[in-house]
């Protein structure tokens, strides 16, 4: 039996707090089973005002609000001075940088042994893939607090006090939905709920990390939901951010059907399979339309690559993409990266699959769609045949390189692509037609984050690359490395923190594996923190001392950082049936 909902929290020197492995702490009591329908407590609040309306970025609150929060000190035990940066979406913006410029509390001087390390821990129930979102000052049981949101794969959410290791509860915790039932085995074509691989087991939930529309206090994310050889369900919900509850008349039924000839078609008509398809990659929330991408359960046919346009207020369906209406395939999972969005459309890469050098089929493409969700233009690699045979698929996701027309994908081949946006090139037999190609050497490629004109990249069997990014192309000669550790997949799960641009404040943090190997099981990770300007120096190692142990990875859950600390999931054992935990980590004086 997994852990049921048990909340502690493990204070810093306090006792009877447990390892991953379940010693030291309950397992399987103190709860319920997943069985849906949970409640949720917390008073009604309201936030300060001055966010960014509906464009799922960084969001930051006007002075005035601001003050009314109080200050106090950056001690372990007490909140850290008021924060005006939120953290509402997958990589902080929707460049998706990876970087949050707004930490004054965190530098290259103070993440240091004996200065820095794990404060306290939050236990938890399911894995989560998602990346923790974080609010400041928000209106909530009878005061303002800074709050970290996590969501995991038995469809719970929680709110969680960001600062006081004394708070033992969160302000609210929710089970959204039922759990979607996960079982390995058996021989294609096998019955819903059974698969080949562990990505999701044994539970398959909220994998995507939620979006947060800040100036209307809510939380949007998908559920999938099912017991083993039955039917499953895919649904939208709006979550109040004070109390849990949902809104917009939530949940609804995630549906969607297109013509087409393709793998699954019944009659010159494909209907999303809501076993096979999941949402994996970060929700997105731009112009007022709210963006969800859809990708396979360990490439279970059929299935095929969506893309889904819905109306934020009503969570009524605009609109609906799929990458291979006459083909198979191209799932958008990204790696859990949420598809990015600007001025000029939304973009995604897409995996194995059919392809078509027309645009009809974009398995294995770098995808821009209009903002209307029809397809604006493309990139489909040369040897996309090769990359097809060898499962060589786009898992990176897209970075936009901000104050440019270019972005940067990836994948299991190690290679870089640097792609024009107002000119992706389509698809070009002899060669590729885009602005720079960066060969690596084989490793895959999960993410990238950006700051003051470095690309980084981490792959598995990789050291760490930093790529100047300069007359709009990748500086090859100029790279820098950390090449303190090459870690297996899936290679640096990264993030940036800085005080604008100030020298000294720049830090890279990134969770790898230590021990094991995360690609179908469980395994032992550490946090590191690296000096982004300089990236061959280690600042700090979460294995220095054993206080500060990381436990399960939780892979592609990217750390968060915010107000001074850095927010690390972890994941529970293999089959769930020990806690998993939250890992705060800041200034210990």
């Amino acid at each position: 039996m997994r852990v049921g909902a048990l909340l502690c929290v493990c204070a810093l020197l306090a006792s009877g707090c447990g390892d991953d492995s379940g010693a030291g702490g309950s397992s399987g009591s103190g709860g319920t089973n997943a069985t849906g329908g949970g409640t949720s407590t917390g008073p009604g609040g309201s936030l300060p005002t001055g966010g960014n309306a509906g464009t799922g970025g960084v969001a930051a609150f006007d002075a005035s609000a601001e003050s009314e929060i109080g200050t106090a000190d950056a001690s372990p035990d007490r909140a850290p001075p008021p924060s005006s940066f939120a953290v509402v979406t997958n990589r902080y913006d929707n460049n998706r940088t990876g970087a949050n410029t707004q930490e004054p509390f965190l530098n290259t001087s103070n993440v240091k042994a004996g200065q820095f390390g794990l404060l306290f821990s939050r236990m938890y129930d399911g894995n989560p893939y998602a990346q923790p979102l974080y609010i400041p000052g928000l209106a909530i049981s009878g005061g303002k607090h800074n709050v970290v949101y996590i969501a995991t794969s038995t469809n719970n959410v929680y709110a969680f006090d960001a600062d006081d290791p004394a708070a033992a509860a969160p302000y609210w915790s929710k089970q959204v939905a039922p759990v979607g039932e996960v079982m390995v085995g058996g021989t294609a074509p096998r019955p819903n709920g059974w698969t080949w691989c562990k990505d999701m087991f044994p539970f398959s939930g909220i994998t995507g990390t939620p979006v947060i529309d800040l100036p209307n206090q809510r939380m949007f994310l998908v559920t999938q939901e099912g017991k083993l050889g039955g039917e499953y369900a895919l649904k939208l919900h709006a979550l109040d951010l004070v109390t849990g509850n949902e809104l917009g008349g939530g949940p609804v039924a995630i549906t969607a059907t297109v013509d087409g000839t393709g793998d699954g078609n019944v009659g010159g008509k494909i209907t999303m399979d809501n076993w096979r398809n999941f949402n994996r990659s970060g929700l997105t929330l731009f112009n007022g339309t709210l963006y969800i991408a859809m990708t396979s359960h360990c490439d279970e046919n059929p299935y095929h690559g969506w893309f889904l346009a819905y109306d934020p207020d009503t969570l009524t369906q605009r609109s609906i993409f799929n990458a291979t209406p006459n083909g198979k395939g191209a799932a958008i999972w990204q790696s859990g990266v949420g598809v990015a969005a600007n001025e000029k459309g939304l973009f995604f890469s897409t995996g194995n699959g059919s392809w078509n050098a027309s645009g009809s089929a974009l398995g294995l493409s770098v995808v821009r769609m209009n903002l209307d969700n029809t397809l604006g233009d493309w990139f489909t690699p040369y040897n996309a045949d090769s990359l097809n045979s060898t499962d060589a698929d786009l898992t990176g996701g897209v970075l936009l390189i901000p104050n440019s027309n270019y972005l940067v994908s990836g994948g299991k081949e190690g290679v870089i692509y640097l792609i024009d946006q107002t000119n992706m090139t389509h698809f070009n037999a002899s060669a590729d037609g885009i602005a720079q190609r960066v060969a690596l050497g084989k490793g895959d490629i999960h993410d990238f984050v950006f700051y003051r004109n470095r690309i980084y990249v981490w792959p598995d069997g990789k050291p760490l690359y930093a790529y100047p990014f300069v007359n709009n192309r990748l500086d090859t000669a100029g790279v820098q490395m950390y090449q303190g550790r090459t870690p297996v997949h899936p290679g640096g799960i990264m993030t940036i923190s800085a005080d604008g641009t100030t020298d000294g404040t720049a830090i890279l943090w990134a969770t790898v594996v230590t021990s094991g190997e995360a690609w179908h099981s469980i395994a032992v990770g550490a946090l590191l923190a690296i000096d982004a300007m300089n990236p061959s120096v280690l600042l700090w190692d979460s294995t220095m001392n054993a206080f500060d142990n990381l436990g399960n990875l939780a892979k592609f859950s990217p750390p968060t950082v915010a107000n001074g600390k850095v927010y690390v999931t972890t994941f529970a054992n293999a089959y769930a049936t020990s806690p998993s935990y939250l890992r705060v980590y800041g200034l210990k004086n």
